[in-house]
Formats: structure tokens, C-alpha cells, sequence
């Protein structure tokens, strides 16, 4: 028997997907456009979508995630003078500063929305398109580093999903609660997607598989993390399927 908890999320879920459907053209276009543009300015280069969208783990208000593979000889430092290919305002211009400059130009973004985050490891262009605000497409943008495991983590997220399919429903309404309450921006102080699913799926692969009540994992996450995990002093491995011990 399902508990009415888990009704709830799963007419969460079915109204999520809806939603999700309808502003399916919406988010081909914005990936097709930014495609276009990103191969006008770096014809050899490469746009790949990672995240939620490609896991299907997104809420309609999620981003698309997009990590930008160049050719390796644009991936060397900004030209410290004018070169024949580059021209005098390509000058100490990061990638991340060109793509942002170019994105101003371009009808169908929102220029008020862009913002250049440099201060991360991976540093992330963020832009929305331009429409009304139920069907704005929101996009985070990266270039491909050592330090980008986005599309390593497609994989990762492709196989556990396939292993621990509850996964979902608990994603959604618990992603949606942390939206809620502007706790879905790691670098805001809260927690990123992906950092959400990581802790979701180890849960899970403690749980005895009879256990499919979602409204009773999703207390059962809710009270484990809260009131028991200690994030300072433990760590999760969910490709190892254990808890260690943190260095201090």
C-alpha cells in the first residue's frame, strides 16, 4: 500500500513531466541557437549538453547545462598581444569573456541576465533567453577543463538511475523543496544538483530493495542527513557504496 506521501509526489512527478513537455521546443531551439553561435565564433569546437536535462532528473525551471569542448590550440592562454587570427580585442580575453560578449549580441538572449562566474573552479557563464517568465530557458555555461567532470558524471548518473529507479521521484521533490528555498546554487551556500543525487543514491543503496514506499524513503533521507550525518566528519562514496572517514 502507498502512503498518502507518496501519492503526492507522484502526482508531483506526472505534473513535473507535463510541465517538462511542454517546454520541450522551447529548449531544443535555445540548444540549437547557442550551438550556431558557439561554432560561428570557434567553428572546430563542440557543445555538449550534461546534468539534469540529460538525465531527465530537471525541474521545468532547471537549467541546460552546457559544457564547451575547443580545439586544443584555443584552449592556451589569453594572447598577451594582438595576433593575425585573434585581432586587438582579442587582448587578456578569456574564452569565458569572448562567449559573453558574443551572447550580448544575440536577439534572443536576455543581455540583463548575464553573469560571468570566475571565482569557481569550473568558471560557468549564466543566461536566460528572452520570453515570459514561464517559459524563460535559463542557461549555464562552461568550457571543457580537467577540473569539468560533467560529462564523466553522465554516465555515473545514467547507471545508477538505472540501478535504484526511485531515484527520480525522491530527486524531484526534494530538489524542488531546496528551490524553494534558494538552496539549489552551490555557490550561494547550497547544494548543487549533483551533489543532491550523490547523497540520494547512497542513501538508497542502504535500503533493503522491498523498500519502495517513496514517502517513507523520503522521510527516512530527510531524517538520516538532519539529524544523524555529520558532513564534516564523513564522507560518501556511491561507486564504492560506503561511508569513510574525512581527513582532517
Amino acid at each position: 500500500l502507498q502512503s498518502r506521501l507518496t501519492k503526492d509526489i507522484m502526482k508531483f512527478v506526472e505534473s513535473t513531466t507535463a510541465q517538462l513537455k511542454k517546454l520541450d521546443s522551447k529548449r531544443r531551439t535555445a540548444v540549437e541557437r547557442f550551438t550556431r553561435l558557439v561554432t560561428t565564433i570557434w567553428p572546430r569546437a563542440q557543445v555538449k549538453l550534461y546534468g539534469s536535462h540529460v538525465s531527465g532528473l530537471c525541474l521545468p525551471s532547471s537549467d541546460l547545462d552546457f559544457v564547451v569542448c575547443l580545439p586544443a590550440v584555443h584552449k592556451n592562454a589569453p594572447a598577451l598581444a594582438p595576433g593575425v587570427l585573434e585581432g586587438r580585442n582579442a587582448i587578456n580575453e578569456s574564452s569565458q569573456k569572448l562567449l559573453a560578449r558574443e551572447l550580448k549580441g544575440e536577439s534572443w538572449i536576455d543581455p540583463r541576465s548575464i553573469k560571468l562566474i570566475e571565482r569557481t573552479v569550473v568558471p560557468v557563464i549564466k543566461v536566460s533567453t528572452k520570453d515570459t517568465r514561464a517559459k524563460v530557458v535559463q542557461l549555464d555555461i562552461s568550457f571543457d577543463s580537467p577540473e569539468h567532470h560533467g560529462l564523466e558524471a553522465n554516465a555515473l548518473v545514467a547507471q545508477i538511475l538505472e540501478e535504484l529507479p526511485l531515484i527520480r521521484p525522491l530527486m524531484l521533490i526534494l530538489k524542488q523543496f531546496l528551490l524553494d528555498r534558494g538552496l539549489l546554487t552551490a555557490y550561494t551556500g547550497g547544494l548543487s544538483s549533483y551533489c543532491l543525487f550523490l547523497m540520494v543514491a547512497r542513501y538508497l543503496q542502504e535500503q533493503p530493495r522491498s523498500v519502495s514506499d517513496c514517502g517513507s524513503l523520503l522521510m527516512g533521507f530527510l531524517d538520516f542527513y538532519g539529524n544523524y550525518f555529520d558532513p564534516r566528519a564523513t564522507g560518501i562514496s556511491v561507486r564504492r557504496r560506503q561511508f569513510f572517514v574525512r581527513p582532517n
